[in-house]
């Protein structure tokens, strides 16, 4: 893959091994998640629906009987070199479909380690949302950019790299769409299991919001059309 400016090679090998831990964390757990609700949009682009019947399991709840994550955290690479920052959570509605956007800890580990990926990601915050029956869930990212990150290039590759990493537990990349959601301009990409990712830039914050779902609800759908920013 080229990589864009600010994007180091090792960075974006960090953040396609972060991806696969995620996903898998977020697909072998089996309870449930809470609640509430944006309308989907649909997707004006080239892509197909994803795949009916197709379920993802949610996460456990945590040891402490507090808020459900994915079911068991990933061993942290190093000191952390991102900051978590838990503030940019405001910038994402605080329910999809009926399920609670919750913080999620678990799958932000390895990325705040990764210090080739600080050279141009200045903080960080994920989340997780999953519908009571397991058919239906997102995990959210949202990465603030260093000041001069961003360019064309530097976004095409960060969208390959996220979908390579997601779709590495899903089949692979099978195709990628163009969108209007919520007024934003949003890159989509297909797994060939059925996982759907999406990606819009909020040039205002210098915020890139990226999210990896699966089910008919389009989860993801819902959290690009419910982000407050510009």
């Amino acid at each position: 893959m080229t990589i864009g400016r600010g994007l180091a090679p090792p960075a974006a090998r960090g953040l396609a091994v972060t991806l696969l831990t995620i996903l898998v964390l977020a697909t072998v757990g089996c309870s449930q998640a809470p609640t509430a609700t944006p309308t989907p949009t649909g997707i004006t682009g080239s892509l197909p629906p994803p795949a009916t019947g197709t379920s993802a399991p949610s996460p456990s709840p945590s040891p402490s009987g507090g808020s459900p994550g994915p079911s068991a955290s990933p061993a942290s690479t190093g000191p952390s070199a991102i900051p978590i920052d838990p503030s940019l959570l405001a910038i994402l509605p605080t329910s999809v479909g009926g399920a609670t956007l919750i913080e999620s800890p678990e799958t932000e580990g390895p990325s705040a380690a990764d210090r080739a990926l600080a050279v141009s990601v200045d903080r960080l915050v994920t989340a997780f949302a999953s519908s009571p029956d397991g058919s239906d869930f997102a995990l959210a990212w949202v990465v603030a950019l260093k000041t001069g990150a961003f360019s064309d290039r530097f976004y095409a590759d960060w969208r390959e790299t996220f979908n390579q990493g997601a779709c590495s537990q899903a089949g692979g990349v099978t195709g990628s769409a163009e969108s209007t959601i919520g007024g934003r301009a949003v890159f989509i990409g297909r797994c060939a299991g059925g996982l759907l990712t999406y990606h819009a830039y909020l040039p205002g914050a210098n915020f890139i919001v990226s999210v990896s779902s699966l089910g008919p609800k389009r989860f993801g759908d819902q959290v690009i059309q419910g982000l407050r920013g510009t």
